[in-house]
């Protein structure tokens, strides 16, 4: 089947229709949400919302006729905790075909993921005809090269392809879209022969629709769970995350603006690596903000996000950023994973530092702080150094650049908050306007006059920032100056720090997206045990991030393959979600709604 032609997409129907519900729009309220925290309670969907669109799971029914519990037992035991290079060779040795692989994640989401923790929106109708196919090239021709053959990726939500998926950010106004290609990265891993599995959930326009909104949901897919427990999933590419995490495809594509990859694969559980800016094309992505957008993909294992790089990772000139990362073209990322890639690197880790004065007892009498490294500091500075990379202590960002770098260099009018408003609107009217007749819309405010027409089946916790957006007086010149002055401002600060440091990578348990997102450097995060503490996110899952400067993505994926072997036998290896409990609960709790 050609991507590169409109498909017939059938329209998607929503739960509501299915059952005969109607929305009471006549007395719609915004629902109040309690948004101090997202953690340590059930975050139910508001009663009076419409739009959530129904799983249509039964499309498969027929195909998993054959395919039972002993089936699926039997098929999990074989791929659970593989890489794809490993999936490749159980396939090469015909120990397992990419129909058996694809039947097992459709059993497995039917099982937990629909009407459960809700991370993907939609399945490819044709995944069965695909895996089959697959396999047909796989016995006629071998592997041939291909690094994904016959593999299942989900894509987030906001990615564009030309077979029967919709592509529509969450928004009920983006359903009536129909592309007629495929994005470029899509194009890049179907060369390769990798199967897409399907739509994930994300927060609605990038988590930029309204604060009210918790992080998870979408007006189309409705609210997302962190399969490890009562944890925030954050956002936006919440799918992309939890379906990895919860085992229901080895890799997935996110997104992210500021933090949208690395928070939501820190709080589930998975690696996340947001790209350079331009290095994995933007092209027919919608948009948040054309100047800070990036690409991310999330595994469950540094290979697998290195052989997913290698392939997406390549230069496109429907990307404005695209030039810059021309360096880069060609890098096999894999390359970069030996133990000897691994020696070469040295790594920063944060560390925490004690005030020192005459009279404290360890001061060094320089009117410095020394640094003193906390249990966990340590510990991450163990595994790195039993990993093979060279390491060393370094002190932290704010403790150099002030007590918060935000705060201290991008105060209004330069901050996040300021410039987002009038760059979605410019990026998505622009975005908009490049699609031509396929657009559904010619501009955000007819798609804000969409919304407003059904708000239960439509914005159900409104759409403050779309409004925002339309009515923010900012000139694209003044944005784009406000977006140069904090790029530059940001790759300053790191340039300095790195300089001073004497390191290639930054290791942390932070996530400095106000800092690293502005720059348009990348960023990785990798799974570090959970955390024990006596609050509501005891046993949430942690993460550590790892930062470098312009194309350093190969040199984060170096460090984070060291974080990677070095906690394996240790408290700080990430073990599986029960999610049998996690879905136990939640059924409870949403019968007593």
């Amino acid at each position: 089947m050609s991507t590169q032609q409109t498909c017939h997409r059938k329209p998607l129907i929503t739960i509501a229709t299915k059952n005969g519900k109607q929305g009471d729009n006549k007395n719609y309220q915004i629902p109040e949400i309690d948004k101090t925290t997202e953690n340590g309670c059930h975050i139910f969907e508001p009663v009076n919302y419409t739009g959530k669109v129904f799983r249509d799971i039964a499309q498969f029914a027929d195909n998993l006729a054959d395919y039972g519990v002993e089936q699926y037992d039997r098929t999990l035991a074989l791929v659970m905790d593989k890489t794809i290079a490993q999936l490749q060779q159980l396939m090469n040795e015909k120990q397992l075909t990419s129909l058996e692989l694809v039947k097992c994640y459709l059993y497995r989401a039917r099982l937990y993921d629909v009407d459960g923790l809700n991370s993907i929106i939609e399945f490819n109708p044709d995944i069965i005809t695909d895996a089959i196919a697959a396999d047909t090239q796989r016995e006629q021709h071998g592997q041939a090269g291909l690094s994904l053959l016959g593999i299942p990726v989900g894509l987030k939500d906001n990615v564009a392809t030309a077979d029967k998926l919709h592509t529509a950010t969450g928004s009920a106004a983006m359903l009536a879209w129909e592309p007629s290609r495929d994005a470029f990265l899509v194009q890049q891993l179907r060369v390769q022969g990798a199967l897409i599995f399907g739509k994930l959930n994300q927060g609605e326009w990038a988590n930029f629709t309204d604060w009210r909104a918790p992080n998870g949901f979408s007006n189309n897919g409705g609210q997302t769970y962190n399969p490890y427990g009562l944890y925030t999933t954050w956002g936006s590419s919440s799918g992309s995350a939890v379906a990895v995490a919860a085992d229901l495809m080895p890799i997935a594509i996110g997104s992210e603006t500021s933090g949208s990859v690395l928070a939501p694969a820190f709080v589930n559980g998975v690696i996340g690596l947001k790209s350079t800016r331009g290095l994995i094309s933007r092209d027919y992505v919608i948009p948040l903000d054309v100047a800070q957008d990036s690409m991310g993909i999330m595994g469950q294992t540094i290979d697998d996000v290195a052989t997913t790089m290698t392939i997406v990772a390549a230069i496109d000139d429907n990307d404005p950023y695209g030039a810059s990362c021309c360096a880069a073209a060609g890098w096999n990322y894999q390359a970069g994973l030996t133990l000897a890639a691994r020696q070469s690197l040295v790594v920063g880790v944060e560390a925490d530092s004690s005030e020192t004065h005459d009279n404290v007892h360890g001061a060094n009498h320089t009117g410095q702080a020394q640094l003193s490294p906390s249990p966990m500091q340590q510990a991450l500075f163990d595994a790195l150094k039993k990993g093979g990379v060279q390491v060393k202590f370094v002190a932290k960002f704010n403790s150099v650049f002030g007590d918060h770098i935000a705060d201290n260099y991008f105060k209004a009018p330069n901050d996040l908050l300021t410039i987002l408003p009038p760059g979605f609107r410019d990026s998505v009217n622009d975005f908009l306007k490049t699609l031509g007749e396929e657009a559904p819309f010619a501009n955000l405010d007819e798609i804000i006059a969409f919304n407003e027409a059904d708000p239960t089946a439509r914005m159900v916790f409104g759409h403050k920032w779309l409004l925002d957006s339309v009515a923010d007086t900012h000139t694209r010149e003044q944005s784009n100056e406000i977006h140069a002055f904090r790029e530059k401002v940001s790759r300053e600060i790191f340039k300095k720090f790195f300089i001073e440091q004497q390191i290639s990578v930054l290791a942390t348990e932070n996530i400095y997206d106000d800092l690293y997102s502005p720059a348009g450097y990348p960023a990785l995060t990798v799974p570090f045990g959970r955390r024990e503490t006596t609050d509501e996110m005891n046993g949430m899952p942690i993460g550590i991030s790892f930062m470098g400067e312009h194309l350093s993505d190969g040199a984060l994926l170096t460090a984070g393959k060291a974080l990677e072997l070095g906690v394996k036998g240790t408290k700080y290896q990430l073990q599986k979600p029960n999610i049998e409990a996690r879905l136990s609960y939640l059924t409870s709790q949403s019968s007593q709604a």
